[in-house]
């Protein structure tokens, strides 16, 4: 899952998790075991990943945020694995500042 990093740490949250539940409505019969990394990118990278996903074909979800006029948020692909995986070598992993 890949989620825009202008919004706070919680709303990430949130959007990543509406994108990887629509993502789960339509895919679950073909997801085995998924393993969930998420990343985030400014929304700008998150465009240019959906239109390389469209591009190689890789089904995914996006999540559009009504209480934001409905701006993609973020998005979830099924789950990848060999080559497929390397589109997101760049990404970061979503981070929080440490608790005491």
């Amino acid at each position: 899952m890949v989620v825009r990093n202008d919004l706070s740490i919680e709303q990430q949250a949130v959007q990543a998790c509406h994108a990887c539940i629509e993502m789960a409505s339509y895919y679950w019969d073909c997801i085995d075991k998924p393993h969930l990394v998420l990343c985030n990118t400014s929304k700008e990278k998150l465009h240019q990943l959906i239109e390389k996903l469209r591009y190689k074909e890789i089904p995914f979800s996006l999540f559009e945020e009504p209480d934001i006029g409905n701006e993609i948020t973020a998005i979830a692909t099924i789950p990848l694995s060999g080559d497929r995986r390397k589109m997101f070598s760049n990404f970061k992993l979503l981070k929080t500042e440490e608790v005491a």
